[in-house]
């Protein structure tokens, strides 16, 4: 199997048995990041309002569909197939302009 299906694969069944962000634990190694957080998501909404807006990566786009409730329209890619369906159905379940793809980022 070559390296994008392993890594497909893995991304697929994380996903699939997802409880919770698997990142939850990890928290506390990111805080240091706080005020450029509080920084981008004010920029973020300045200029998203009527704008386009791609991620790549987007996992289940917790971050797309935030940056869709200010006003953008949004596409997000992961390579998971499983990720961009909960991702679509976050979307769909809360009317918001975003949709979800699963490919290859490296193949863009």
């Amino acid at each position: 199997m070559d390296r994008i299906a392993k890594e497909r694969d893995f991304h697929d069944q994380r996903f699939r048995d997802d409880d919770g962000d698997v990142r939850d634990d990890l928290g506390k190694y990111y805080s240091v990041y706080t005020l450029n957080t509080a920084l981008y998501n004010a920029l973020l909404g300045r200029y998203l309002p009527g704008r386009d807006a791609l991620e790549y990566g987007c996992a289940k786009g917790e971050k797309s569909l935030r940056w869709a409730g200010r006003g953008a329209r949004v596409k997000g890619i992961d390579i998971s197939e499983e990720a961009v369906r909960i991702a679509n159905a976050d979307a769909q379940k809360a009317s918001l302009p975003a949709e979800f793809f699963a490919m290859n980022a490296e193949k863009m």
